[in-house]
């Protein structure tokens, strides 16, 4: 089976990767008790109120990729940041797991030090209590 195999409902792993290109990626997660839980950072993050620990993880920015799947993935890690910085209780922290380039090249290493390390720091550590 590969990871783009169909399954009974029609999903498959290439769609739902070209879903999180236009709407931005993100999870929040909360630990309370011991035991985590995570949400989307649209509407169910937004809604949630914070118990216990919460962080957000960010994945796969691939700054540099410009292909039809996400021709501006620079533009999407800022829409993610920008929903990042638009919940009502900032994260104790952000984590970026995956490739936050595309070809690690220096000049998309500096686009991605931009927006993450940039305002978006700033803003995040804002929200730290």
């Amino acid at each position: 089976m590969t990871s783009n195999h169909h399954d009974e409902r029609g999903v498959n792993r290439r769609k739902i990767l070209e879903c999180m290109t236009w709407a931005g990626t993100g999870v929040l997660w909360t630990i309370a008790g011991g035991m985590p839980r995570s949400m989307g950072i649209i509407g169910e993050a937004a809604a949630a109120e914070a118990s216990g620990l919460t962080f957000l993880q960010i994945s796969d920015s691939h700054v540099g990729f410009d292909k039809p799947a996400n021709p501006n993935a620079l533009g999407t890690l800022e829409e993610a940041v920008n929903k990042i910085k638009a919940l009502p209780v900032k994260p104790s922290f952000v984590i970026h797991t995956g490739d936050i380039t595309h070809l690690s090249k220096p000049s998309e290493f500096d686009d991605a030090d931009r927006i993450l390390a940039g305002p978006a720091r700033r803003a995040l550590r804002a929200g730290r209590t």
